[in-house]
């Protein structure tokens, strides 16, 4: 008997961020689940690419990142991210959806990728339209999305941070974890006051990038960060300080929780930003309520978000539902679409390439400030040491014992002049 098989997409796959990790956990748990996966992408690279390497290596599981190399096989189910599907499967949709399952999954309503970019073509062939939280559900049905179709996937997480914790976070507040590709300043500064406070702070993210993984959460008392890092730590059973670049209502507890989940744990709930002296007060004085939130609802948030549960009931809504949805697409909505996701994948390269570009750039411009840093400071020395020369040369031209060896040469001099004179 066959495998099932399915085609996940995403516009772009190379950092350990957002949909790139939806996205990698989504082929880990199909896999478990025994599917062949392939993966389509605008844009594959370093770092997650290594992580679909490695599936590669040891699993069913292929990655395209050019529509040339892509040919579209059968599918039991079909799932899209970003509005991304390949030019060859959209022309096969204009003759016959094969009656082919399709998932068209939002995780956020931004007005960029993520949005409802094509509401006819989403109600045409998806027979589940599932969105991150009940806020974007509500607004992308704005976009013209059909309801009747809506399914809530919140940032699933994976089977990892299902199983028993190998430590609990101390009843102490000794060590946090930051978790952010992009710290305001607010909140690097607050990290280094609660240093100064003597807890230490641990950073994943940024120009060191790193899988969360459970193992990244051993030994940490507290979380700061936003979005499906949040669900990670709570599946854990691990508080967390609400907070990045959108601002943040801070700790995660009874209070806000139902506030912050229908944002997707973003920060844009509120959009609040306070001062680094503030966070640095907060999270001292809220870290044990936050721990007993965590600590109690740890089946809870794993029933809320593990990704086993809710695949379970998705794929068996599907199963149940026998009116497959089997619309072929128009010849103009597959042009209007292929049209699109040409310039959304030349976008996405060019933005790439000036992304590297300019950290190129400000990296050879680091190397060059540190160089001129180090000749300034080897000046500095030189500079030094020649004041500290002249300083001692001139010591000696002003000293006893010069005057008197001066003196004691003077009848030598004198000597050596009559004998020169003499001579001539």
């Amino acid at each position: 008997m066959s495998m099932p098989r399915i085609l996940l997409t995403n516009n772009h796959l190379h950092d350990f961020a957002g949909s790139e990790m939806v996205t990698l956990e989504l082929a880990e748990e199909f896999l478990a689940r025994k599917w062949d996966v392939e993966v389509y992408t605008h844009l594959l690279d370093l770092p997650i690419s290594a992580e679909f390497e490695r599936l590669s290596a040891s699993a069913s599981v292929r990655v395209f990142d050019d529509p040339e190399d892509f040919v579209p096989g059968q599918y039991d189910l079909v799932w899209i991210h970003h509005s991304v599907l390949p030019p060859s499967l959209i022309e096969r949709l204009t003759e016959d959806s094969g009656r082919t399952r399709v998932v068209w999954h939002h995780m956020a309503a931004l007005p960029n990728i993520e949005a409802a970019l094509f509401p006819d073509i989403e109600a045409a062939i998806a027979d589940r339209i599932s969105s991150v939280s009940s806020r974007t559900r509500d607004l992308l049905i704005e976009y013209g999305l059909p309801d009747d179709r809506s399914f809530i996937l919140p940032n699933p997480v994976p089977r990892t941070f299902l199983e028993p914790a190998k430590t609990r976070p101390g009843t102490d507040l000794q060590t946090i974890l930051i978790i952010s590709n992009h710290p305001p300043d607010e909140l690097l500064e607050a990290a280094e006051l609660i240093r100064l406070q003597g807890i230490a702070v641990r950073r994943i993210g940024g120009s060191t990038p790193e899988r969360v993984t459970p193992d990244s959460f051993e030994g940490v008392d507290a979380v700061v960060t936003i979005g499906k890092s949040v669900q990670y730590a709570l599946c854990l059973g691990i508080p967390v300080y609400n907070y990045d670049h959108f601002g943040g209502n801070g700790w995660i507890e009874e209070t806000n929780f139902e506030q912050e989940r229908i944002s997707n744990f973003s920060g844009r709930s509120t959009f609040r930003q306070i001062s680094a002296e503030q966070i640095t007060e907060e999270v001292r004085s809220g870290f044990s309520q936050a721990r007993e939130f965590a600590q109690a609802r740890i089946d809870r948030h794993r029933d809320a978000f593990g990704v086993v549960g809710h695949l379970d009931q998705l794929l068996g809504s599907l199963e149940a539902d026998t009116g497959a949805n089997t619309t072929s697409l128009s010849t103009a909505q597959a042009l209007r679409w292929k049209t699109h996701l040409h310039l959304q994948r030349q976008n996405t390269r060019g933005l790439y390439w000036e992304r590297n570009q300019r950290l190129a750039l400000e990296a050879a411009l680091e190397d060059l400030r540190a160089r001129c840093r180090n000749l300034e400071e080897e000046n500095t020395t030189l500079r030094e040491q020649n004041d500290a020369l002249q300083e001692r040369l001139l010591s000696l031209e002003h000293s006893r014992a010069l005057r008197v060896g001066q003196a004691a040469l003077r009848p030598l001099r004198w000597a050596r002049r009559m004998i020169q004179d003499r001579k001539e």
